[in-house]
């Protein structure tokens, strides 16, 4: 409903508070101190005329609303409250649109690396990746870069960028492997780490988010 409910007026209505219109006046079917519904009914400068027409209704039938604060006069207790007639706040239902700013309870996913030896025996490795749950309206995805490095921070292996925005509830499903290759400059008894970068919401630059520490003790040294 648009009705925003009604202005009371202790002090005694003026004469001039009111509108005088003869409810048995041609065409009138119904009057009270808001409306009058009627069909060719005479026209009155302090009322405001409308066809059913022109509020999308069909048939010949007209309203008459007063204007400003005026009441038609009736008979019977209540004139001291009015409604505004047809004022924006009697026939505009308010819409509220309301936008979630908080942001306290959303999340991104937590991404893992799974359980395997820290001491890396050949030139080649296979990592596998677990998204910890499904993403939904409270937990979003994850974009995780990935790659092997030196403690000085020079990378030494392939560098993968992952998406981890699966939304299966099925956990085997979450999980994504990635074979890592080094390169020569990953000399043999090396400490490195295994590092996590997370993009940036809306920035093509990436954050510190976890690492691993491993040690490269290659059992075969490739002779070049």
């Amino acid at each position: 409903t648009a009705d925003h409910g009604f202005i009371y007026q202790k002090l005694e209505l003026d004469e001039a508070d009111f509108i005088e219109v003869d409810s048995a006046a041609a065409g009138i079917g119904k009057l009270s101190r808001r409306f009058i519904v009627g069909q060719n009914m005479d026209k009155n400068p302090s009322l405001w005329n409308i066809t059913a027409s022109s509020v999308g209704l069909e048939g010949q039938t007209e309203l008459q609303f007063p204007r400003s604060i005026n009441r038609l006069r009736k008979k019977g207790s209540g004139k001291q409250f009015v409604h505004g007639g047809a004022a924006l706040q009697e026939i505009v239902i308010p819409c509220l649109s309301i936008k979630k700013l908080r942001v306290s309870d959303v999340s991104k996913v937590e991404v893992s690396v799974l359980g395997q030896t820290s001491v890396i025996t050949t030139n080649q490795v296979t990592i596998s990746f677990y998204q910890e749950e499904p993403v939904n309206e409270k937990v979003q995805g994850r974009t995780i870069k990935v790659g092997f490095f030196k403690k000085t921070g020079e990378l030494i292996s392939d560098s993968y960028e992952i998406n981890f925005d699966s939304a299966q509830t099925e956990s085997t499903l979450r999980e994504v492997k990635r074979t890592f290759n080094f390169t020569r400059s990953s000399e043999n008894n090396l400490e490195c780490l295994l590092k996590l970068t997370s993009k940036i919401e809306g920035a093509n630059q990436f954050s510190p988010y976890k690492e691993a520490n491993y040690l490269l003790r290659k059992t075969f040294v490739a002779d070049f």
